[in-house]
This record gives structure tokens, sequence and C-alpha cells, in this order.
């Protein structure tokens, strides 16, 4: 059912000629001589796809013609037959050492508004069988979230991630799509707690506390950033921001027994000043402390470090402000003004809210960009 036929293209250099081959099909030509084999099929024309140019039987009779010919890209690729469903036609134009202005394989196409990325393709046309690769190039802050290939019929082709942002598939019979989009990157954690997001809100100041041994997990890959912080456990994260140190106080707390694991950092922080007992006698390190605790220690340590804590704002547009305590006015005033607290919302302070870890983390984070 085919018929190898040859014909003439001009090239843009009128001195530049080559012979290209059509081999046809489930088509016919315009000529009905059917000596050399080929059996014409109805309705299906080679003309209907390559215009221009006077097709010759391979023995040379014909009219030749050095009229450009010209073609459907999306219809014509070198080296194929014409599909005997579509009429498609593929043509091979052989390097015989002159320029051409023929191109080979079936199309490939790369939508030009593809966002955030670019993507190209080598070879840009290919034959059948061939292996095409993909590389993705993703703009800073973006990654790849899709990649597809096409076919002819809008069937998808089976692509194989080969490593560095490049990818392969095999070239079906006929032109092919590629569809590419992509995203912002998913920050990567460099924690090792399972249950702090990278998106968190609370992330940066986990990393900071962490990084810089003032807190530690709950457990090895666990911070438990929504569980509340305990007085013990501030004492403990002030005592580790001033080095750990020993000293000779006796504590006058009976709620502290001596070899506890805060007990040093009770101690330390009672000694200079920076925590208070709930009473004379009772510290009760294991209990949450409150939002306006944790900023009265922060206030009282900033003084023991400084000397001075002057800074003030005023709370009025707080609509909880009177229900701080009267002990803890300056301290929250203080945060306040250094922007170490915030508003739970833009109107409350909730001044005796448990504070959790993560908004202790934050707390300590910003005191230490904003006041040190």
């Amino acid at each position: 059912e085919k018929a190898l036929y040859e014909t003439t293209l001009q090239n843009n250099s009128p001195e530049a000629i080559e012979k290209i081959e059509i081999s046809v099909s489930g088509g016919t030509f315009t000529t009905t001589d059917t000596s050399d084999g080929a059996k014409p099929v109805e309705s299906k024309n080679v003309e209907d796809f390559i215009s221009g140019g006077t097709f010759n039987k391979a023995d040379g009779s014909g009219s030749g013609s050095t009229t450009p010919i010209k073609v459907d890209e999306e219809l014509l690729a070198p080296n194929t037959q014409i599909d005997p469903d579509t009429g498609t036609v593929t043509v091979n134009t052989p390097s015989h050492g002159g320029s051409s202005s023929g191109s080979s394989g079936y199309a490939i196409t790369v939508p030009s508004d593809i966002k955030n990325g670019d993507v190209t393709v080598s070879p840009s046309r290919a034959t059948a069988g061939t292996v095409v690769t993909i590389t993705v190039k993703p703009d800073s802050g973006y990654e790849l979230d899709s990649l597809t290939v096409t076919d002819k019929n809008g069937k998808t082709v089976a692509l194989k991630d080969i490593g560095n942002n490049k990818y392969t598939f095999t070239m079906p019979s006929g032109a092919v799509k590629i569809a590419a989009e992509f995203v912002e990157e998913t920050p990567v954690s460099t924690l090792p707690f399972d249950d702090v997001a990278a998106t968190a809100w609370y992330y940066d100041a986990v990393e900071y506390v962490y990084d810089n041994g003032l807190m530690n997990g709950t457990a090895s890959d666990t911070f438990a950033p929504n569980a509340t912080l305990t007085r013990g456990m501030l004492a403990t994260v002030l005592w580790r921001m001033e080095g750990s140190p020993v000293v000779n106080y006796a504590l006058p707390f009976e709620d502290v027994s001596g070899d506890q694991w805060y007990t040093e950092a009770i101690r330390w922080a009672a000694s200079v000043g920076v925590v208070n007992g709930t009473s004379a006698t009772t510290y009760a390190p294991n209990a949450n402390i409150t939002r306006e605790q944790l900023a009265t220690m922060l206030y009282r340590y900033a003084a023991y470090k400084s000397g001075s804590v002057s800074t003030s704002a005023s709370l009025s547009g707080f609509t909880d402000a009177g229900s701080v305590s009267d002990y803890a006015a300056d301290a929250m005033e203080w945060a306040v003004a250094e922007e170490i607290i915030g508003g739970m919302t833009s109107t409350t302070l909730v001044p005796q809210g448990s504070a959790t870890r993560a908004q202790t983390a934050t707390m300590l984070m910003r005191y230490c960009e904003n006041v040190l």
C-alpha cells in the first residue's frame, strides 16, 4: 500500500536544491497511474497536506517544479507515513550538503506563556521513537507543580524523571504539546519536630529558641507548640539565657525540692529578683504561666540585665486592659512598647490566659531581637 515518489524542494538559496522522499500509505497522488504499485485510496489525497510542488514518479517522468513546497507543521513530520485514519503526512529531508528550509520530526509545542519558570525541549522536533528531553527551570522561589505531555489525540504521554529537573519521553507518531505549571516553593523544615510545620506562624520563633538552646522539645521529635508553659519551664529558659549560673541562695519555696530539673533555675531567678513566688512560701513550678506573668518575668530580667526598662506604651487600645493585674501593669506596657507581646486579637491582650509554648518562643525571640 506504499508508493515512493520524489519531489523537488526549493530552498532559500536558488542554487541549493535537495530531493526529499515522501513515503505515502493510505493516500493518493493526482496521477491515477498505478504502474508502480500505488493503489489510490478514495478521498485521501496527499495534496491536502502538501502544496506548492509537483510530485514526480521515482523514474523521473512527469513535469518537475522548483516551486517551494509548503507544509502544515502539525501534520508534516519526517520519516513516517501518512496515517490511514487521519491522512497525516511525514516527510524526511536527509542531508545532502546544502542548506535546507525543511525540518525533521513531529512538532513539539511548548507554550510561550508559562509563568514562574522556563521549559525547554531537546530536540525541538522528533521522529516517532526518539527520546525527547524536557528541562524545567523554576524561577527563584518557585518549584514545578505539574508537567504533562499530550499527543495529537489528547492522550497523556508517559514521562520519566531522570533528575536535575530533567524528564524524558518517547516521541509518539504525531505532534505533541507540553504543559507545565510552577508554584511557590513549600518551605522545608530543618527542625527535628514533626509537629512544627515550616509554614506555621511560629516556625521562625521555634527555630530561634531551639537553635539558641533556649527551649527544647517535649520529646526528641515533638515541640508541642500549643501546649502551655509552666512557671518552672520559664524560669529554666531565663536561666539558660543567663548561662545556667550556679548560685548560693536559700530558696524559701516549700514546693521546690532540691532535686528537680527546674530547682537551680528557680534558685538563680529568685536570687536576682527575676521571679517571685505565688506566696511567701510557694512558687507553683508546675502551674501554667499566664501571659502577664511571662511579660513580667521578661521585664524583670531586662531590668536585671540593663538596669533600665523605661519604654512604655498605653494599653488603652485593648478592651481588656482592666484585666491586667496591678503588679504586671508596668511590665505589660513595656512588653507592648517593645513589641514583645501583641494582642490575641486586635483589641484584646488576654493577660490572664495561659501562654502556649509557641507564644513563649515568639516572645523570647522578640525579646532577644528587640531588647538585648
